[in-house]
């Protein structure tokens, strides 16, 4: 009985160490694209799925937003690119990259200082049921 359970454990241990190593590869990976414009644009105009390019498109309006100083042209740049994201994953049904664009679109607007927009957008994003995103 003993014996069960060590070998039960043991495959519990190893599955979690491949979940921690394969988790720890991805943030590394989105880190570094977060930190690297040019490498969001290549991969971008690289990306065979359409799916994939609206995630990029995000990760690269992110990038705008987020940016050390927040400059009136970087914003726009974000909200330019957000838009682009929205608009190919309307185009797509892709319901997750729409929500994620809503959200991304009330953060620009309260950094821009509109934050009723803002939170009207969240609220938006908020009435969208879970199970489609």
């Amino acid at each position: 009985m003993n014996f069960i359970r060590c070998i039960i454990a043991k495959n519990h241990i190893k599955i979690l160490c491949a979940f921690f190593l394969f988790f720890s590869a991805y943030l590394n990976a989105q880190t570094q694209l977060k930190k690297n414009p040019k490498e969001l644009k290549t991969r971008i105009a690289e990306a065979d799925n359409d799916r994939q390019k609206v995630d990029l498109l995000l990760l690269l309006s992110a990038y705008y937003l987020n940016k050390d100083h927040e400059y009136k042209a970087d914003l726009d740049q974000a909200d330019s690119i957000n838009l682009q994201a929205k608009r190919l994953g309307t185009q797509l049904n892709y319901k997750s990259g729409i929500g994620k664009s809503i959200l991304l679109n009330a953060q620009i607007n309260r950094e821009k200082g509109d934050s009723e927009k803002g939170l009207k957008k969240q609220k938006k994003r908020r009435n969208i049921p879970n199970k489609t995103i």
